[in-house]
């Protein structure tokens, strides 16, 4: 259940899932944007990004990692990054005093990585409970857009108002989206589909 006025930390990365769980929260200016520690390193683009959202939505503060962080992220790369992450998030979490937190992983009809993401979040918070003193209630984590597919994120932006310019979704690292990438032709094409009206300079045709 989702209590207005609660405090809640959202995993963020700046893309269009990250922000779209930040304004299906209760209250927006109860939100906590964390930026996980690995993103410095590689997303230069999306630290800007979470930035500028931050302001945009008016969210209640922004987390962002210190060097001791980056330089422990960059030893847990690999397989464990997400468990990892995740972990980080929930302690950043628990001292915050938020209740909640929110991942915005979104695997729509990828049932194997579906079933991987609700696996994971899972069995973390069944250790989360373990971890937690006596009588006091554990941070949750929770996976809003798990099953969503990229159609109904778009349909669900566009319900919120989500300012959808304000996102990145490039994968590639640069001052503007390349557009020629994998993630910039899959969202271009999405969003012809929805027939939603965007600034071109987020998804340019590389035509």
């Amino acid at each position: 259940m989702q209590v207005s006025g609660e405090t809640v930390l959202v995993i963020h990365d700046g893309s269009p899932e990250a922000l779209v769980a930040s304004l299906i929260c209760p209250d927006p200016s109860c939100v906590v944007a964390w930026i996980p520690p690995y993103l410095p390193t590689a997303r230069k683009s999306r630290m800007q990004t979470v930035k500028r959202q931050v302001d945009l939505l008016g969210l209640d503060s922004l987390i962002t990692p210190g060097a001791s962080d980056i330089g422990a992220s960059d030893r847990h790369a690999g397989p464990y990054v997400r468990t990892w992450t995740l972990l980080q998030a929930v302690t950043t979490a628990a001292s915050r005093g938020c209740g909640r937190v929110v991942w915005p992983v979104r695997c729509g009809d990828d049932f194997n990585q579906g079933v991987e993401a609700a696996d994971r979040t899972l069995l973390l918070s069944r250790l989360i409970s373990i971890d937690t003193e006596a009588g006091a209630t554990p941070v949750r984590i929770d996976t809003p857009l798990l099953d969503l597919t990229i159609d109904q994120l778009l349909e669900l932006a566009r319900d919120l108002d989500a300012p959808l310019e304000a996102s990145w979704w490039c994968q590639r690292e640069g001052s503007t989206p390349c557009g020629g990438c994998s993630a910039c032709t899959t969202w271009r094409t999405a969003v012809a589909r929805s027939r939603m009206v965007l600034d071109h300079a987020l998804i340019p045709d590389t035509d």
